[in-house]
């Protein structure tokens, strides 16, 4: 078992555990007496322990669980749930080190750098994901399609396409060179619209009509490729109505990847289908010299001390990519400083030649609000990111954000979301509380900044000190399972129990409901409240949870002119 430290600082395991059995944490005590010699890990560096030292457990070849315990013996650090190893003398490891993938590697590594698993000429090339009249018991002509890029047949047996969906091929499945395989929810019905045959399946679930994830693996279990595709935002969508371009949400095209070398993670990547899709033959588009794309942006640490340095990442590619620049700047300055962003996996961008490109943000004094941007540059064409519509009149261009805070974790036991707007964001909503135009935010919990958001006062007394908000994700990205979502204070409720007493109750009747929580919110650099967080209703996310045989229909919402507390009480 080979434990990594992925941070900067050394770690002391002494008197943590080892165990294969989450009912006894506590099996084996780690100690310097240990074939490692030492119960330090240094930054990046990497302790191995053998079963002589364990000894009171072995690994088993078919599978089982591996647990790091905490010295209390029952904090849990981490843990892997390792399957079947079908090749003596194989490992298992992350890859890259310390990353959620895992990966069978035929020649093991202990204490040095993992190695990535041997690449695959098959790529995800076509995704189905939103045919015209599927529903949600019905996906219809949902389908997707892999090609071989090159020339030489690939076995396939034993491969699995799963997260989304799931399907298992078939020994003896053959790719042949530079050719395709289709594989849908109904083949029968996907043969007869398309007029072709070969088409496997069915797979097991259905693609999501918004956003998912589908994974290609050899029969090793180890990842050839991926996709994470979206209805709209940075991927082709339709315009409502389903006028021309026609996208893949719904109006009759498919995704369709554009060019085989640079990486298909990226949006930049895909294009609507010219036709109906094209399965089991040559997609529609080609693009030789892609022009840059960028997504997968995040910064690091996400609400930083004034001590630490930020590391911003970013997914990039293109054709031919000349350049990729970070922009920053205080929330005060009015210039941005350029930082040019690597892929040398020596600016916190993980790997060298992995397509994560890093740079680095100075570290800036308690409380300061910190804005950034990201250039690429490529010979076929440019991208920002953000890169969203222009801002209206009055309004300042979106960017990412996050705040300097040197006590970044406050005391409570409830979620904490924290909203940034930059001083002109924050001073036109204050100012016009009324105009329910949403002002661009980032919004950080748990682990994970969502940047440019919209937020606005909700409807109701606005009058502050303290606000209700309804928050926007940015197209293409949802915060469980919706694109917004409500911050209620207590308006005319001062017991601040009604609206979650009510949904309480309707949950337990079996009637529609919101789901709702209370929230530590902060605001800025300053404590906003405690807020109720609940579903915005009437989006297609709570009309699908609750109707799912009959989400397409009507959703209407009853109003009546303003009434105090008082008098609605007296009246009834």
């Amino acid at each position: 078992i080979e434990l990594y430290n992925y941070g900067d600082d050394p770690v002391d395991v002494n008197n943590c555990y080892l165990t294969d059995n989450p009912r006894l944490p506590t099996k084996a005590r780690i100690s310097a007496s240990w074939s490692p010699g030492t119960t330090i890990i240094q930054p990046k560096g990497y302790w191995v322990s053998t079963e002589v030292d364990w000894a009171t457990f072995g690994l088993k070849a078919d599978g089982e669980q591996v647990y790091l315990i905490a010295a209390d013996g029952i904090t849990w650090i981490d843990g892997y749930n390792f399957g079947n190893q079908p090749i003596e003398g194989a490992s298992e490891g992350r890859y890259p080190d310390g990353d959620t993938s895992w990966d069978k590697m035929i020649v093991p590594t202990p204490g040095y750098a993992n190695q990535p698993p041997p690449s695959s000429p098959v790529v995800i090339n076509e995704i189905m994901y939103h045919p015209p009249g599927d529903s949600l018991d019905d996906p219809g002509t949902e389908y997707v399609e892999l090609y071989n890029t090159s020339g030489a047949g690939v076995d396939m047996s034993g491969w699995r396409l799963n997260r989304a969906i799931e399907y298992t091929f078939s020994p003896g499945t053959y790719i042949p060179a530079y050719g395709y395989l289709v594989v849908a929810y109904n083949p029968a019905l996907l043969q007869s619209t398309y007029g072709i045959t070969g088409v496997l399946g069915p797979y097991d679930k259905k693609l999501s009509n918004f956003s998912d994830e589908v994974e290609l693996e050899d029969n090793l279990k180890n990842r050839m490729d991926f996709v994470e595709y979206r209805q709209e935002g940075l991927w082709p969508e339709t315009p409502d109505g389903c006028v021309a371009p026609v996208g893949p949400d719904g109006c009759g095209a498919s995704l369709e990847l554009v060019n085989y070398d640079v990486d298909n993670r990226l949006p930049g990547v895909w294009r609507a289908s010219l036709g109906n899709g094209t399965p089991g033959q040559p997609n529609g588009q080609y693009i030789a010299d892609p022009a840059a794309s960028i997504d997968d942006v995040k910064h690091s640490p996400l609400v930083p001390t004034s001590s630490q340095e930020v590391t911003v990442t970013a997914r990039v590619g293109a054709g031919n990519l000349t350049s990729v620049t970070l922009y920053h700047k205080r929330d005060a300055d009015g210039s941005f400083t350029a930082v040019t962003m690597y892929d040398d996996g020596l600016h916190g961008d993980r790997l060298a030649g992995d397509g994560i490109y890093g740079g680095t943000i100075p570290a800036r004094t308690d409380g300061t609000i910190v804005e950034f941007y990201i250039q690429a540059n490529a010979t076929a064409g440019n991208k920002k990111f953000p890169d969203l519509p222009p801002p209206r009149a009055g309004l300042p261009s979106p960017t990412c954000m996050y705040i300097v805070q040197n006590t970044p974790t406050p005391s409570s036991n409830l979620t904490i979301f924290r909203l940034i707007l930059n001083d002109e964001n924050h001073s036109n909503l204050i100012a016009a509380p009324d105009n329910e135009t949403p002002r661009d935010c980032t919004f950080i919990v748990g682990d994970k900044a969502y940047y440019n958001c919209g937020i606005r006062f909700r409807s109701g007394d606005r009058s502050g000190p303290k606000y209700s908000y309804k928050v926007y994700l940015t197209d293409g990205y949802r915060f469980r399972g919706a694109d917004r979502f409500d911050l209620n204070h207590q308006k005319n409720d001062l017991s601040f129990l009604r609206n979650k007493i009510v949904n309480h109750l309707l949950e337990y009747m079996g009637l529609p409901w919101a789901r709702s929580e209370y929230i530590h919110t902060r605001y800025r650099n300053s404590y906003g409240g405690v807020h109720l967080y609940t579903d915005a209703r009437g989006q297609d996310d709570f009309l699908e949870r609750h109707l799912p045989t009959d989400y397409d229909g009507n959703l209407y919402k009853a109003t009546a002119g303003w009434q105090t507390a008082t008098a609605w009480n007296e009246d009834h």
